[in-house]
C-alpha cells in the first residue's frame, strides 16, 4: 500500500478548535450512521469511532495530517454545524467554543486553504 502524502497546511487556532470540536460530536451529541460516516470518508460508525482519537491528537499536537484526514475532520465538523438531524445544528453554539459567525468565517478559510491545496497537488 502506498503511504498517504502529509499536506503543508497551516491551520491556525480557530481552525484547529473547530475541527476538534467538530470531531468530538461524533462521540457526543451527533448521531451518526452508517451511510453518514461512509460520507464522511470512514468505512463505517466503528472506523469513525476507531480513528477519532489519533485525528484528534494528531490534530491538537499540530502533527501532520494527511490529505485525507483533513478531508475528514471538514465533512466530520460541517455536518455535526450545520445538521440538526445528526448533527450538533442548533445546539453548536452550546457544544462549541465558537458562535455561528465565527464558525461560518474559520469554516470557509478552512475550506479556502484546503481547495488551494488540493488544486497545488
Amino acid at each position: 500500500m502506498a503511504a498517504v502524502p502529509h499536506l503543508e497546511v497551516d491551520l491556525n487556532d480557530e481552525e484547529r478548535l473547530m475541527l476538534s470540536t467538530g470531531l468530538a460530536e461524533w462521540g457526543g451529541s451527533a448521531h451518526p450512521t452508517e451511510e453518514l460516516a461512509r460520507l464522511m470518508g470512514f468505512r463505517d460508525v466503528a472506523d469513525l469511532h476507531e480513528r477519532s482519537p489519533r485525528l484528534l491528537q494528531r490534530l491538537t499536537e499540530r502533527q501532520p495530517l494527511t490529505g485525507q484526514d483533513l478531508q475528514q475532520l471538514l465533512a466530520v465538523t460541517e455536518l455535526a454545524f450545520v445538521s440538526d438531524r445528526w448533527g450538533s445544528g442548533l445546539d453548536w453554539e452550546m457544544v462549541s467554543p465558537l458562535g455561528d459567525q465565527q464558525t461560518i468565517t474559520v469554516l470557509r478559510s478552512l475550506q479556502r486553504k484546503l481547495s488551494r491545496t488540493q488544486h497545488n497537488t
